[in-house]
């Protein structure tokens, strides 16, 4: 059976979540208020809604974050249960590009912030010694992150090397994963060295660049990944316009 064929199912299931995101008339509506409350009840009436259910005016920014995370690793274990055996531990390997930052962190000495703590599948390690919190990670699927960390080595770098170790052996030489990898490694390489101030630009240059590689190869297993990376662009986006209210109502209505 050809690639195609393969992934027919998987397309029509990731065309129709595609075609569903909020285009930038949503997003203007939304960023027109400043009220979080109102925030969160606009973007309940929008292609948003199964990002926002579950949260709640009163959370702090901690618990936002939290769910949002939450909420991202449970999409990708849902599209991975979409593709063929074969490809599901690279789609499940997806789950951990949001954990870098705090996989770095908890490899090293400083204390563990509060919200590590209580990440659903980070906090074990958040409550122990950094001794201990190694003796987890080699045990753990993050075992190479503990590799990179004493050899030195970007932590991206290990993401993306260990991502290829999971392509089916059929797939080594497919151009529209060699593409798209390139995409994200140099993303990722960029947003860990690069000032904040140019992470608006990157990813609106990124979300073209994602969109393009999911129309190109449909029906290929790149399509999955670029949906999956303009999946985690949608989830960035929101969770900046909510934080920005959560924290700062006062400074944005002053400037409003």
């Amino acid at each position: 059976m050809s690639v195609s064929a393969t992934f027919a199912y998987v397309q029509v299931r990731l065309q129709a979540r595609h075609g569903a995101r909020p285009d930038e008339n949503v997003w203007r509506h939304l960023q027109g208020t400043s009220d979080f409350a109102n925030y969160l009840q606009l973007a309940r009436h929008t292609p948003l809604r199964h990002w926002v259910t579950t949260l709640d005016p009163v959370q702090g920014s901690d618990d936002i974050e939290g769910e949002l995370r939450r909420l991202f690793r449970r999409h990708v274990d849902e599209v991975a249960g979409w593709v063929p055996p074969a490809w599901r531990p690279a789609v499940l390997w997806v789950r951990r590009l949001p954990d870098l930052p705090a996989l770095q962190y908890l490899l090293g000495d400083a204390p563990v912030p509060a919200w590590l703590q209580n990440d659903e599948e980070l906090h074990e390690m958040g409550c122990l010694p950094a001794e201990s919190r190694r003796e987890i990670l080699e045990q753990s699927d993050c075992n190479i992150f503990l590799t990179a960390f004493q050899a030195g080595e970007s932590f991206p770098d290990a993401w993306m090397s260990h991502w290829r170790t999971l392509w089916p052996r059929t797939a080594r030489q497919d151009p529209g994963l060699e593409k798209l990898g390139k995409l994200l490694h140099q993303y990722l390489r960029v947003m860990q060295a690069d000032a904040c101030d140019s992470v608006q630009t990157r990813c609106e240059t990124l979300h073209v660049q994602l969109v393009g590689v999911f129309r190109r190869y449909s029906f290929q297993p790149a399509a999955v990944f670029s949906y999956l990376g303009l999946t985690a662009l949608e989830l960035a986006r929101l969770r900046g316009d909510l934080l920005v209210r959560q924290l700062f109502a006062t400074n944005l209505e002053q400037v409003a």
